[in-house]
């Protein structure tokens, strides 16, 4: 026969990080750091080597493809 215990398991408070707003806060900005900022450096080239295989005679360099499309589309153009 299995003993049961008085207390009720809870896995909110069986490890030493409680969910808490700071604990979900802190994970969030770890997200952020690992992830938002290489999708934000990646994303762009993608763009441009794309550019680059539909359309070789316009896009001819990475650099270069990245400035045409900056100069025709604008820096805050959606490169995705």
């Amino acid at each position: 026969m299995l003993a049961t215990s008085a207390k009720k398991w809870d896995s909110c408070t069986s490890h030493e990080h409680h969910h808490t707003r700071d604990y979900y806060i802190t994970c969030m900005g770890g997200g952020v750091l690992s992830c938002g900022l290489t999708h934000l450096a990646v994303t762009p080239l993608d763009v441009a080597k794309c550019n680059m295989q539909v359309d070789p005679v316009k896009y001819k360099g990475l650099s270069g493809s990245i400035k045409t499309i900056m100069a025709e589309e604008g820096a805050g153009t959606r490169l995705y």
